[in-house]
C-alpha cells in the first residue's frame, strides 16, 4: 500500500454510514448534466462534418488497463471486508446492502471517519493532473442506537456522507445536491480533479 486512501465520511457523531456498491473511476470533466444542453443553436447546417469530431473524449488514457475500470477492490463486499478498514475511531462490519453486503461504520465520535481503502501503485499512475476521477455509492445514515434512517443536509458540507482523498493533504468530494431520504438508499455521485502532484485538490458538486 500507498499510504494513499480514500474514505467515505460525513453525517453527524452517534450515525452509523451504511456504503454499498462503491465505484471510483476515470471519466469525463465535470458538469455532464448541462453537457447535452450545450449545443442547441449549432444545428441548423452550417459545419455538418466537424460536428462527430469535436466530442473526442476528455478521458485521460494513462496507458493502464487498470485505469479503464473500478480502481477500488472488494467493492461490492461481497468479498466480506478485504481491503476496507475502519478508520478515526470507526469500527466496521458486514450489514445487508442493496443486494447482498454492505459496510457499516459506527462508533463514529466526528463526521471525518469511516471505511476506507488504500489506493495501490498501480491506481496513482491512473491519477495524473488535470483527470477526472467519479466516485458513486449507495449509502444510509443510521441511529447507532435506535438503528432508525438519519437525515442530513446535503448542502452543509460535513452533514451528509460525502468522500475524503487523502494523498499530501486532505481534499473533499461532496454532492451538495443529492436527494437524501433518511427512510432509504440514496445515491451519491462526485467528481474529483487531480491537481498537479496532488498538492491541492479542488472538490466539484
Amino acid at each position: 500500500t500507498t499510504g494513499v486512501y480514500i474514505m467515505v465520511c460525513g453525517g453527524q457523531p452517534g450515525t452509523s454510514l451504511i456504503v454499498d456498491d462503491i465505484s471510483m473511476m476515470i471519466g469525463d470533466s465535470p458538469a455532464p448534466t448541462p453537457s447535452p444542453t450545450k449545443k442547441p443553436t449549432p444545428q441548423p447546417t452550417p459545419n455538418p462534418t466537424p460536428s462527430p469530431t469535436t466530442k473526442p473524449s476528455s478521458i485521460p488514457t494513462p496507458g493502464l488497463p487498470v485505469c479503464n475500470g473500478n480502481l477500488l477492490t472488494n467493492s461490492d463486499f461481497e468479498d466480506a471486508m478485504t481491503d476496507w478498514r475502519g478508520w478515526g475511531g470507526a469500527s466496521v462490519d458486514l450489514t445487508p446492502g442493496v443486494t447482498g453486503n454492505a459496510i457499516k461504520a459506527f462508533g463514529r465520535t466526528g463526521w471525518r471517519s469511516g471505511p476506507r481503502q488504500d489506493l495501490l501503485q498501480d491506481d496513482l499512475s491512473c491519477l495524473v493532473p488535470e483527470t477526472f476521477v467519479h466516485f458513486d455509492f449507495k449509502v444510509k445514515l443510521v441511529d447507532d442506537v435506535t438503528g432508525l434512517g438519519v437525515d442530513c443536509n446535503p448542502s452543509s458540507s460535513n452533514d451528509c456522507p460525502m468522500v475524503t482523498v487523502r494523498h499530501a493533504t486532505w481534499d473533499y468530494v461532496y454532492n451538495h445536491n443529492m436527494e437524501w431520504d433518511p427512510t432509504n438508499w440514496n445515491t451519491f455521485h462526485g467528481v474529483y480533479r487531480v491537481s498537479g502532484a496532488w498538492t491541492t485538490g479542488v472538490y466539484i458538486m
